[in-house]
């Protein structure tokens, strides 16, 4: 089964204040985050992050990474470390701009603006565009786009029939 989530920012203190995450400090945050990712991620499943993973230290972050179940494919966000020191720690495919996961139509960018770049007839294909970036607490929804960032989804990746779900609810 095929999950999506976006921006954990693992092992940024900061990001609790800029956002109003609900931890006293990044170490309850991390549990947290590993809790619920595990909590519905099976080792064979797949999670497909929309950037933004962490900012910390690439040792924190491949420690971090090992906890994590399933195979981990990331779409680089503006916070995360080269494709290829991402790749080195431990996901198992790392993307520049987009993913898009064939099985599902699904088209997984960091920033909505990546659309662009994005050929006519992914785009056409896709019945969702998802997407990170916007760290808003609510689900934010407008047309193909469903933003995917941690907040917006309660901490817990999700599939693609719990966001078309979501998504119903706001047309």
């Amino acid at each position: 089964m095929n999950f999506y989530i976006s921006d954990h920012h693992f092992g940024h203190q900061n990001i609790i204040k800029y956002c109003n995450r609900p931890f006293k400090n990044v170490n309850e945050m991390n549990e947290y985050m590993i809790k619920m990712w595990n909590s519905v991620v099976n080792p064979l499943d797949t999670v497909i992050h929309g950037g933004d993973f962490s900012l910390t230290f690439v040792i924190h972050t491949a420690t971090i990474l090992k906890r994590l179940n399933g195979h981990k494919i990331l779409v680089l966000g503006n916070h995360d470390h080269s494709p290829k020191c991402m790749k080195n720690i431990g996901f198992n495919e790392v993307h520049s701009k987009y993913y898009f996961e064939e099985q599902d139509q699904i088209l997984v960018m960091h920033y909505q603006e990546t659309l662009q770049t994005v050929p006519w007839e992914i785009r056409n294909k896709a019945v969702l565009w998802l997407h990170g970036h916007n760290h808003s607490p609510g689900m934010s929804v407008l047309g193909k786009w469903v933003n995917i960032g941690v907040e917006a989804q309660n901490y817990v990746p999700k599939t693609k029939g719990q966001l078309l779900k979501m998504m119903q609810r706001y047309h």
